[in-house]
């Protein structure tokens, strides 16, 4: 282990004399590289995998330097900076407070310093060497190491709750709005222009088949809650892991509509400056038990009603990722029990006091003006269909 540091150090002063000290954030992503995966290309049994993101213009917006996953879930996230600066001036910065929101383990690094940040506070920091530095010291070593084994050691938490993956998918839909609306206006990269023109076509064509004055801004905002709410559907009814290729698959052919648009949108075409938030909401979704995340969505209600709970959860979504849209749109839902109590009185009134043969006689129709999930209607069509042989 004492080796590994010694080499990472010694290849790191053997380019500063090269280059006179003339280096960037990025001089040094082989060497930290290397030192990790020579350190930990396991960790307690567990593969780990440290991928190396490509570089990012100055003031770009876009993700952290490196991910890393464990048994190919993401396991946190390292964002490296100039080996000359102090890590100070990046601490509380509108860029490692964007990558804390969805990011529970993450570390800031120089090459020389770390910083361990564990679920958006800072939990560690520890000094390799200086820039003076001749040598590092086994103390430094130890200590170090130290930090990274509670990097790595950071356990992949399960989520099993509506509310908590609502929490986690908003925050990446929020950012994923973000990306999209700053390369849309700022964007001058060849591959990112191909995606934004093939995205101001899906703008026309949406309104022109549903909204016709549909603004720039809420046709992103569309956009982004299609994108995760597809990857949500898709997750939702698939056995197995989700990926940006095969996601459309798994969306129930009933929910039609959702999937040809969710197909539209081609997500596994999106660049990778926007493409590793998306693959962050995977992550989620992949870390997420579907089974008990379906007993607590639907909770103590009927067998009927287990079978669909993905028409529930866009109201707790979308509490967490806009609340004042949630509002303007109206978005809620009745709980079964009333709209069972509501159905079951209106049915035995149509007999008792109008004398009709309650809610399948041929003179009733069932109008709900506001149809959200449709539990209404769906509970009207249960009802009758619960007194047919």
């Amino acid at each position: 282990m004492k080796d590994n540091f010694i080499n990472y150090f010694q290849s790191i002063q053997n380019t500063l004399i090269q280059t006179s000290g003339k280096v960037t954030e990025y001089t040094f992503r082989t060497e930290i590289q290397t030192l990790l995966r020579d350190l930990y290309p396991e960790y307690e049994n567990n593969r780990i995998d440290i991928i190396q993101e490509t570089s990012k213009e100055k003031n770009e917006q876009g993700r952290p330097d490196f991910k890393v996953l464990k048994n190919g879930i993401r396991l946190g996230y390292i964002e490296t900076k100039p080996i000359q600066d102090d890590l100070d001036q990046y601490e509380g910065s509108q860029q490692i407070n964007g990558y804390l929101e969805f990011s529970p383990n993450l570390i800031l690094t120089n090459y020389r310093d770390f910083i361990l940040y564990k679920k958006g506070k800072k939990v560690d920091h520890k000094t390799l060497f200086k820039t003076s530095s001749r040598s590092i010291n086994t103390e430094n070593i130890n200590q170090v190491n130290e930090l990274l084994k509670d990097f790595f050691s950071s356990q992949i938490e399960t989520i099993k709750d509506p509310e908590e993956l609502s929490t986690e998918l908003s925050q990446r839909t929020r950012r994923l709005r973000e990306l999209i609306e700053y390369y849309w206006k700022t964007s001058k990269d060849t591959k990112l222009n191909t995606f934004f023109k093939r995205l101001r076509s899906l703008h026309k064509l949406f309104k022109i088949v549903l909204i016709e004055d549909l603004s720039e801004d809420e046709f992103i905002d569309t956009y982004c809650q299609t994108v995760t709410y597809g990857l949500f559907l898709s997750r939702l009814a698939s056995d197995e892991t989700i990926d940006k290729k095969t996601s459309n698959n798994y969306i129930p052919p009933y929910l039609g509509v959702i999937k040809e648009i969710f197909e539209l949108l081609k997500i596994e075409d999106i660049p990778e400056d926007i493409s590793w938030i998306i693959d962050e909401m995977i992550d989620v979704l992949n870390s997420t038990d579907i089974e008990k995340f379906k007993q607590k969505q639907v909770g103590l209600v009927d067998e009927a009603y287990k079978q669909d709970p993905y028409i529930y959860f866009y109201e707790h979504f979308l509490g967490k990722y806009d609340r004042e849209k949630k509002k303007s749109r109206g978005v809620f839902y009745t709980p079964i029990p009333i709209v069972k109590f509501i159905v079951t009185a209106i049915d035995q009134l149509l007999r008792s006091e109008f004398g009709k043969s309650r809610l399948e006689d041929k003179d009733i129709t069932s109008l709900d003006f506001a149809t959200g999930t449709g539990t209404f209607l769906l509970e009207s069509f249960k009802t009758i269909l619960d007194r047919c042989d």
